[in-house]
């Protein structure tokens, strides 16, 4: 179980803050930049690969699907080894048994410089271990923090913790597509064959693992 002490007591890994995530751009938004800035991700695996982080954190696509209110976040929960969902739950119920696997890079006066968690995954000791690791991480976060913002990418990329993915259970060819229920605010998260998602149109790669 996360406890917000633990966060509090890094100097960079922040508190969750329902205003960064409020500020993440809509992802039809999003992707639009990616043909832009999709380049300049390598220099951020460079930075991942110094610091010996490639099975621990990969470079994600930051965006929303829908908005959540003040007192939500939004959690993964999984079904089975292939099949997890995506959903605001109420933060005052939740948090306490949750650890943040996706992380952005905030410079904005209005609040502490630092990594800031807009998506939650529930602890479990097994599968989210690797947690720890970010806790004793300030080089890392600090470096490549600085990069995001040398490159204004801060609000294009962020971090997400391989082990949100370990429950998967992604067999060789296969990898991870994700559909949204934005009336019902439901993300779905399923394993499929690549050569199907290759085939679907309109199909953007949000995460970038350098293994």
């Amino acid at each position: 179980m996360i406890r917000e002490d633990v966060i509090l007591n890094n100097s960079l890994l922040k508190p969750y803050d329902y205003d960064v995530f409020h500020t993440l751009s809509e992802f039809h938004l999003a992707k639009e930049k990616l043909d832009v800035y999709e380049k300049s991700i390598n220099l951020l695996g460079d930075i991942i690969y110094k610091y010996h982080f490639n099975d621990v954190v990969a470079i994600n696509l930051l965006h929303k699907h829908f908005d959540i209110s003040d007192d939500e976040i939004v959690v993964r929960t999984f079904q089975d080894k292939g099949l997890a969902y995506m959903q605001p739950e109420k933060a005052i119920n939740s948090i306490s048994q949750c650890v943040p696997y996706l992380w952005t890079f905030s410079v904005d006066s209005k609040r502490e410089k630092g990594w800031y968690p807009i998506e939650f995954i529930k602890w479990n000791d097994e599968y989210c271990a690797d947690f720890e690791l970010l806790r004793y991480a300030d080089g890392f976060l600090l470096e490549l923090g600085q990069k995001l913002v040398e490159l204004d990418l801060q609000n294009i990329f962020g971090i997400a913790g391989i082990y949100s993915k370990n429950q998967f259970h992604i067999k060789t060819n296969e990898t991870l597509l994700e559909t949204t229920d934005e009336v019902n605010r439901i993300l779905t998260l399923k394993t499929m064959p690549e050569h199907t998602v290759k085939k679907m149109p309109d199909t953007t790669k949000t995460l970038w693992i350098f293994s």
